[in-house]
């Protein structure tokens, strides 16, 4: 695959951020299922198509009140694009706007002890992938966490996508090929934790990674 990536940034009040980026993929390598017209078969393999492109427009917007809420609005707008001029003989060249909004937001609830309740949710309009339709989909996620004995004892508990939907559901109709994909029901989680610091410990923090073009 070839990569070319432009972006443009501008950051407003020292706060506001407003990007712009555009990025194409030659000889994009993804992966696309295939019905066998001639017999019962499905074929999974991954192989190139002549390119995939995106171009995004990114709005960032953090957000407070007081010293007990803080959050962060990311909106995105972009256009996806996937063509191939060989697909097991066919050819296609697919294209759609979509649009998506992520929230980060955090409650505080009390300094000492340290209690807050953490809320991310997620929203997409309709999008697609190669030949794959993608559905709306949405996402919520909390946790609930306690900090005591002078912040070296934390308690938490996090539950990720409370309403099993942040999976789409994935259709294709494109001439013989008929499929669809429904996994929305198996990604609900509950984890509850606790973690004492010792006191010669020191956390590292690492740098997070940009999952927004995956929809996370």
């Amino acid at each position: 695959m070839d990569y070319n990536i432009l972006q443009g940034i501008y950051v407003f009040n020292n706060r506001y951020t407003f990007t712009v980026s555009y990025y194409r993929v030659n000889n994009f390598i993804t992966g696309q299922t295939y019905q066998n017209p001639d017999r019962l078969e499905m074929v999974s393999k991954n192989f190139n198509i002549d390119y995939s492109s995106s171009l995004q427009f990114t709005a960032t917007v953090p957000v407070s009140i007081g010293k007990w809420y803080n959050a962060n609005y990311v909106l995105t707008c972009y256009k996806d694009r996937y063509k191939s001029s060989d697909w097991y003989g066919y050819s296609f060249d697919r294209s759609k706007w979509a649009t998506m909004l992520n929230l980060s937001n955090t409650f505080t609830f009390s300094r000492k002890p340290m209690v807050a309740l953490d809320v991310n949710a997620f929203f997409r309009t309709p999008t697609i992938v190669g030949l794959w339709n993608y559905n709306r989909q949405w996402n919520l996620d909390a946790g609930l966490k306690c900090q005591f004995l002078k912040d070296h004892a934390v308690v938490a508990l996090n539950v990720s996508d409370i309403f099993e939907s942040g999976m789409p559901l994935m259709k294709e109709k494109f001439y013989t090929q008929r499929q669809t994909t429904d996994v929305r029901f198996y990604r609900r989680s509950i984890f509850l934790s606790f973690t004492y610091k010792f006191r010669n410990f020191k956390e590292q923090n690492a740098g997070s990674v940009d999952t927004s073009r995956l929809g996370y």
